[in-house]
């Protein structure tokens, strides 16, 4: 069974269509089974500033996770922030963080995604038997951080972003991870920079910008780096570490890995569901970037004016990851240097996009 974690957004209506989907697909063995995300009441914060995530009535919340649980969904909640500002400012929001965290798994949380071993290791200590998913902020990159993470409780793990096409890597861990009673889970439509250097940042940025006026921060220097080196050299869409829908089923037989990340709590409902349709079909016709929710403030100058996003046809990458498959580069010595696979397969669809 592939087993997908998706966006929540709050919204009642996520949780019946997650129901006519996973009706829809069943005979193709695919599910969704967990969805993920936090509101604004979160004493320490998350990975995401208040201003992009939505606020509910305690009341609410509580129909909200129990209707979700009535459904058989594992209810995950973000507490994935990568740093809190500083020990002293913990120590105040303690007993509030506690009451808290019983309240949510008092609604029927069954899991919690952390980044900060601190945090986790606070959460544990007063609930031992609560589920942990170390958040794909942690960037783990070895068997050894895996073994440590378990003994503070961690029993699934989201991969480091930047491994999703490191199949060794991936085949090696994963073997690791079943002995330590680990999940594994890759984050599948997700369009970073392959190695930005704005990563780690990008999240500290998120993590403590409150309102929409500080987000200048953000949007100027982060993003703006990131859109800027992708519109000078666009052969970088292909360097992201995505999976495409037509890939999963490629994921799960050479890894073994058969739970899968769709990124978008902060997404509309409706393209929640319109994005994980795609990955629950396996199979997409359109812009390689629509499997990515397209905010309108990418692309866009102090002016208002928003340039047009490119466009890289889904299906002229059928067969794209092979090399990954196969070859097995290595993208972290070799790439740009000895090995230009994306560039040369970037410049031959779009001459392809060209002659159709």
């Amino acid at each position: 069974m592939i087993n997908y974690m998706i966006g929540n957004t709050w919204d009642f209506t996520l949780l019946d269509e997650i129901e006519r989907l996973n009706d829809d697909y069943s005979e193709l063995n695919v599910r969704i089974s967990e969805i993920y995300g936090s509101l604004s009441d979160n004493p320490l914060g998350t990975a995401r500033p208040d201003y992009r995530i939505p606020s509910m009535l305690v009341k609410k919340q509580k129909d909200f996770i129990q209707k979700a649980v009535d459904k058989n969904l594992i209810v995950n909640y973000t507490i994935n922030i990568p740093c809190f500002g500083s020990l002293e400012h913990l120590k105040e929001v303690e007993n509030e963080f506690y009451d808290f965290v019983s309240r949510l798994v008092d609604f029927g949380v069954q899991r919690f995604t952390i980044t900060h071993p601190l945090i986790i290791m606070l959460v544990k200590r007063k609930f031992p038997n609560i589920s942990i998913e170390l958040s794909t902020i942690a960037h783990v990159s070895s068997v050894n951080q895996l073994t440590l993470y378990a003994q503070l409780g961690v029993d699934k793990i989201c991969m480091n972003l930047m491994k999703n096409r490191d199949f060794t890597f991936l085949i090696n861990f994963r073997e690791a991870c079943d002995k330590n009673d680990i999940e594994v889970e890759l984050m599948v439509n997700e369009f970073c920079l392959y190695e930005c250097i704005f990563r780690n940042s990008c999240y500290q940025l998120h993590g403590h910008t409150h309102t929409d006026e500080r987000s200048y921060l953000y949007d100027d220097y982060t993003l703006g780096h990131c859109t800027i080196i992708k519109k000078m050299q666009p052969s970088e869409w292909l360097k992201a570490r995505f999976i495409r829908p037509e890939d999963i089923g490629k994921y799960v037989e050479t890894t073994g890995i058969t739970n899968f990340k769709i990124t978008g709590r902060t997404f509309p409902t409706f393209d929640v569901i319109r994005i994980t349709e795609h990955y629950m079909s396996g199979n997409f016709n359109g812009n390689l970037l629509d499997l990515w929710y397209q905010l309108e403030n990418i692309g866009k100058d102090r002016e208002g004016f928003v340039e047009p996003m490119i466009c890289i046809n889904n299906k002229l990458l059928d067969g794209f990851v092979d090399f990954f498959i196969n070859v097995r580069p290595n993208c972290e010595i070799f790439c740009g240097t000895k090995c230009n696979y994306c560039l040369e397969y970037f410049n031959k669809i779009m001459k392809k996009q060209w002659e159709i």
